[in-house]
């Protein structure tokens, strides 16, 4: 008697081999991420302060993206053994260059008509991105972004301020610093495919998480004296501190413990 064949295929990863919208100067549009909806661990990301956070006049991210420097890298940044919680903080807040692998031009807040699951909240809105590749990662994402068989995701590096209300652990947007290129999405949809079947599948997160004190990092005392020193260049350290006006400006008075989150 002989075996049964099994088949693995990947034939539905791209609906009818589809390619994503690019515009003339080669940029890309892609879902990269939404707001007001659950996560597979049941925590609730708000849509609270996306408005100012992405499009602020006194953010930093808004400062990069209108500026033309928003960058994104091959992968999040990963926290080494050994690493302290102020060099990780330090390490996700820059753009290594070296590991660059697109260039963000534009972030649309586009409103739907699912619901948000969370009475009162409203319906998900998802996050869609001009993007396109570039820098020493670059040719590796092009070639994905236009392989029919291939998909390809991204996933926010952010910082959080969580709060349990209702048993529901509500997650606030304080800080954006890019969406990064990922093997798989921490919002399952953030993905090509699922771009291109305009589909809404908010399951998976991302399992890389570091939370971090940062009253000391608020508390007024010099940035580089926090972090040892630290090998950061001029405009590294500029961005460190920017960053963190911005959130000693938020919580000015005994600040709660933040999360620095990958999702």
């Amino acid at each position: 008697m002989s075996l049964p064949r099994i088949s693995f295929t990947n034939i539905d990863v791209l609906p009818q081999n589809k390619k994503l919208e690019k515009d003339a100067d080669g940029y890309y549009k892609m879902d990269v991420g939404a707001f007001n909806c659950f996560n597979s661990a049941g925590e609730f990301y708000l849509k609270d302060n996306i408005e100012e956070t992405i499009k602020g006049s006194s953010s930093a991210f808004m400062r990069r993206i209108t500026s033309g420097y928003l960058k994104g890298e091959a992968g999040h940044p990963a926290f080494v053994p050994g690493m302290s919680a102020a060099q990780y903080y330090a390490r996700n807040m820059r753009i290594e260059l070296t590991n660059v692998s697109h260039h963000i031009k534009a972030v649309d807040l586009v409103p739907t008509a699912t619901d948000s699951g969370l009475a009162g909240k409203g319906n998900i809105i998802k996050v869609v991105a001009w993007l396109r590749p570039t820098g020493a990662m670059g040719d590796g994402l092009a070639k994905d972004l236009e392989d029919p068989n291939c998909n390809v995701a991204f996933s926010i590096r952010c910082i959080t301020n969580n709060q349990i209300i209702g048993g529901v652990n509500h997650k606030a947007l304080d800080t954006i610093i890019t969406w990064d290129w990922v093997l798989e999405p921490g919002i399952k949809y953030a993905n090509k495919a699922d771009t291109l079947k305009n589909s809404l599948g908010l399951t998976i997160e991302s399992l890389d998480t570091q939370t971090l004190d940062i009253k000391a990092l608020l508390s007024g005392v010099s940035l580089q004296q926090i972090l040892g020193g630290g090998n950061f260049s001029i405009e590294d350290s500029a961005y460190l501190n920017e960053i963190t006006m911005e959130l000693r400006a938020k919580y000015s008075v005994d600040p709660a413990f933040k999360h620095l989150r990958k999702w």
